[in-house]
């Protein structure tokens, strides 16, 4: 407990904010989350463990199954299903989803037939019985399609990393159809600005050393591999027991190594 008249130390007072909150001190400023191919235009929303959906996470957590178990499967750590699904569970965890735009469709009523704007030409008109008054056909009326599905994720959180003050990546898996697009860069960008806002010394990964690819992409974003990650560990009989994923990072603040 903070003693009164003490604010609470920046990692812990980000965390404590509501996802409103959030929302519209880091995320607002930064402008429109969009992001759009040749062929479809998808959002990118921010939510909080509290508050995404349970087929969200769902699936997030099988967009990582299908984009990394094998990795996970043939590196040090391994796979398990329970222990990363208590990982994406963490409480001060948040998610950047991206989802296709939702397209409003237009019906009208059964009975009045196919909704048009402008016919060719004017309907007949029946004159009806006297005892009863014509009611016109309601107007088209829009009929949302339901929550488009999870496409991509990134998943973050605002932390601390060898008693720094980070913002740190946990996953981002972005399947094959969506890949070469810039989205992958997007989202990166949309955490190192948060972490800027926020006041973090440096944004950080962890990434499989097989994963040339995304060593590459990372690379090219102007991160770098970080001091703090991890070393080969020496053995018994001058043999060392090679690491196989590293820890990467990129400075958010000048006066930050």
């Amino acid at each position: 407990m903070v003693p009164a008249g003490r604010s609470l130390p920046l990692i812990e007072s980000t965390n404590a904010l509501a996802l409103s909150t959030f929302i519209e001190k880091y995320l607002i400023p930064l402008g429109s989350q969009s992001f759009e191919t040749e062929n479809e235009q998808y959002t990118i929303t921010l939510e909080s463990i509290s508050s995404i959906s349970a087929p969200d996470l769902e699936a997030c957590f099988n967009l990582i199954k299908f984009t990394s178990e094998t990795d996970y499967r043939n590196s040090s750590m391994g796979w398990s299903a329970a222990r990363k699904k208590r990982e994406m569970k963490l409480p001060d965890m948040k998610y950047l989803l991206v989802r296709p735009v939702a397209v409003t469709a237009v019906t009208s009523d059964p009975s009045s037939g196919p909704a048009s704007s402008s016919p060719s030409s004017p309907p007949t008109i029946f004159s009806p019985p006297s005892s009863t008054k014509s009611k016109p056909n309601p107007p088209p009326t829009p009929t949302p399609n339901p929550i488009p599905p999870i496409k991509a994720f990134l998943s973050l959180m605002p932390t601390y990393e060898n008693a720094l003050p980070v913002i740190y990546i946990y996953e981002i898996h972005i399947p094959p159809p969506l890949r070469h697009h810039g989205l992958g860069r997007k989202l990166i960008t949309i955490v190192e600005n948060l972490g800027s806002r926020i006041g973090v010394e440096k944004a950080m990964l962890t990434v499989f050393k097989a994963n040339g690819a995304a060593r590459r992409f990372y690379r090219g974003l102007g991160w770098e591999v970080d001091g703090f990650s991890p070393v080969a560990k020496g053995l018994r009989g001058g043999r060392g027991r090679e690491v196989d994923y590293e820890i990467w990072s990129k400075a958010l603040r000048k006066d930050s190594g």
